[in-house]
């Protein structure tokens, strides 16, 4: 990606999906490809798990 916000990225094969992500000047950027109803179930999975370590 030609962004010029991104300073360093890497791509990984996870199984059947793939991970990329780049770090760019203030932040972070994810991007998940893969199996889109497996993707929704872990999405779904990470959040709940996110929500749980803010009330704590």
């Amino acid at each position: 990606m030609n962004d010029e916000k991104v300073i360093k990225e890497t791509t990984e094969k996870l199984g059947r999906s793939e991970v990329k992500v780049e770090g760019l000047h203030d932040g972070y950027r994810i991007t998940v490809k893969g199996n889109e109803e497996e993707l929704k179930q872990k999405r779904r999975v990470g959040g709940a798990f996110i929500n749980l370590l803010k009330t704590t």
